[in-house]
């Protein structure tokens, strides 16, 4: 992935915010539904980039393929299985039911539950290789 911006802030430990505008990759993508033709990105700034100077941000196609399958594939499978656990786990206990709803409730729990691990786990790390890089534009 590589993209195209200008810095608009400078954040603490080598960091800046970055005034991304919108691909129309991205625009039909509808994911995020956010208004306007500009999003901001925060990314790693090794090069020392200022404020109002251009840059290209890039993140390797592994890395970002990954950071897919984490944001999108876990919880996807966190709601399969809680799904199944609480419909089965109600059936088990004779309470047929309710079993349709204590699976929905169990996955939608625990899929909320995947979302808040992932959030934790992103805090804590700072570099990591699923942040994108901003280079100097030439």
């Amino acid at each position: 992935m590589v993209e195209q911006g200008q810095v608009i802030e400078l954040l603490p430990d080598n960091y800046v915010k970055i005034r991304v505008e919108r691909t129309e990759a991205c625009a039909k993508c509808g994911a995020c539904a956010l208004p306007g033709k500009d999003m901001t990105v925060i990314a790693y700034n090794p090069n020392g980039a200022g404020v109002s100077d251009y840059v290209t941000l890039s993140l390797e196609s592994r890395y970002f393929l990954s950071a897919a399958l984490i944001l999108y594939g876990v919880p996807l499978l966190a709601l399969l299985a809680g799904t199944a656990a609480g419909y089965y786990g109600a059936e088990s206990l004779g309470l047929s039911a309710i079993s349709p709803i204590a699976g929905l409730i169990t996955g939608i729990v625990l899929t909320g539950l995947t979302y808040f691990v992932i959030r934790l786990f992103d805090l804590k790390i700072k570099k990591s290789l699923y942040m994108p890089t901003a280079h100097p534009r030439m």
